[in-house]
């Protein structure tokens, strides 16, 4: 099983170089003009984005011909592919502040300035996500590999964090099944995951989110409690 912090630091290191200002241009106003229709679709009390798979026509990251048959089969390297993490973060700043908070097209553009991995192969780095959040001036704890534990979450949770970020491996040890990235919020209900893969699940405890992920089989690589 590939350490937690290796895994971390080789999506660090490669996102080390940006998408060129002009493709992030472009890529700004065309999701606008894709967002406006999009987001009229999202529906509760806060709008939260649950279907990564609907993001199709959303545009992240420098395609790359090689990189597309090796990494995505041939498919077209879009929001539908790589956008979990820009997705976690919109989720997570919708839920500590729903008046204030970024529209889906300028954390795309901020994230393909600063953090996207492997122009967008690899998603987006946890690092920029933690950057990017204390930019805001936001109060988090940060959790990696091992130091993910029940005491921690439990601690976090009796201490009135209301939102997680957390990166994992689909399923544990096997990398080749994809890293997801989802938000977990507080809510009266419980602690509910979105955009996982078992339709928004509802958990007792924010302990059950983090470790039940996947139906158990995932493996937390990082949180962030906020």
């Amino acid at each position: 099983m590939i350490p937690a912090g290796m895994i971390l630091r080789v999506m660090g290191f490669l996102a080390l170089f940006g998408v060129p200002g002009r493709l992030r241009l472009l890529h700004l106003a065309a999701n606008r003009a894709v967002w406006e229709k999009y987001r009229q679709s999202l529906t509760g009390r806060l709008p939260f984005i649950e279907d990564q798979s609907g993001m199709g026509e959303f545009a992240y990251g420098r395609p790359n011909a090689f990189l597309g048959r090796k990494l995505l089969d041939g498919r077209k390297l879009s929001g539908r592919e790589n956008a979990c993490e820009v997705i976690a973060t919109y989720n997570a700043l919708l839920k500590l502040d729903p008046e204030n908070h970024p529209g889906l097209p300028e954390l795309f553009e901020s994230f393909e300035r600063r953090g996207i991995s492997l122009g967008g192969y690899f998603g987006t780095s946890f690092g920029s996500v933690i950057a990017y959040l204390k930019r805001r001036g936001l109060t988090m704890r940060i959790f990696r590999g091992q130091k993910i534990t029940p005491l921690c979450l439990e601690e976090g949770e009796r201490d009135g964090m209301k939102v997680c970020i957390m990166m994992a491996e689909n399923r544990a040890g096997y990398l080749k099944e994809m890293v997801h990235t989802i938000c977990i919020t507080k809510e009266e209900e419980g602690w509910q995951a979105h955009n996982d893969y078992e339709g928004s699940k509802i958990y007792p405890s924010l302990k059950d989110a983090v470790l039940g992920y996947h139906k158990g089989a995932g493996r937390a690589l990082g949180v962030i409690l906020l």
